[in-house]
């Protein structure tokens, strides 16, 4: 959806959250919350679970805004 690699977005979603946690009013896990999937050969693999707040941040990031 956002045209860029799986690993891309992980790396930019791992800046953002330690952005996030450099202040102390923001929770990271209001936005991302980390977690795992199984691949086509069944290894697990890390991901994301985005919020609502979490998809607006990728979304306007991918925008350059």
């Amino acid at each position: 959806m956002t045209g860029k690699d799986h690993n891309h977005i992980m790396r930019d979603i791992r800046g953002y959250v330690k952005a996030l946690e450099i202040s102390p009013n923001l929770d990271s896990s209001n936005f991302f919350v980390e977690s795992t999937y199984l691949d086509t050969y069944q290894r697990e693999k890390p991901c994301y679970l985005l919020t609502k707040k979490g998809c607006d941040i990728v979304a306007n990031k991918q925008q350059g805004l």
